[in-house]
């Protein structure tokens, strides 16, 4: 049997750790609710900022690969408005999710903590 390489596998790494990295900061901002609910800022942030920074981040680097990289198809509008569509699609995914999440993780943490306080007087 031949053992078959791979001659660009780089590529295919790079957009499996996209991936992962989305899948497991969903997973964290989800788990960030919990603290969240009860009013504890800290827990909640620690875990909830790091997805949003990676969300960012992945918001880059696909605005990045879908309207500035060199091989991105621009002749026509529709070429544009495929690339667009394209974007939302994979962006939603990928970054918005995560997004999301955090963000809603966050502004839980400080509307209970807020609610918390208020009621603790």
């Amino acid at each position: 049997m031949h053992v078959i390489l791979a001659d660009s596998i780089g590529p295919g790494l790079f957009w499996i750790l996209i991936l992962f990295g989305g899948i497991c900061c969903t997973v964290v901002s989800f788990a960030a609710i919990f603290p969240a609910a009860l009013g504890r800022l800290r827990p909640a942030f620690l875990m909830a900022a790091p997805a949003f920074a990676f969300s960012i981040l992945t918001t880059i680097i696909l605005v990045y690969f879908f309207y500035f990289a060199p091989d991105t198809p621009r002749s026509t509008p529709d070429d544009a408005a495929e690339n667009t569509k394209s974007f939302r699609q994979v962006w939603i995914f990928f970054s918005g999710i995560p997004m999301a999440l955090s963000l809603f993780a966050m502004l839980l943490a400080l509307v209970c903590s807020l609610i918390r306080k208020r009621f603790a007087k």
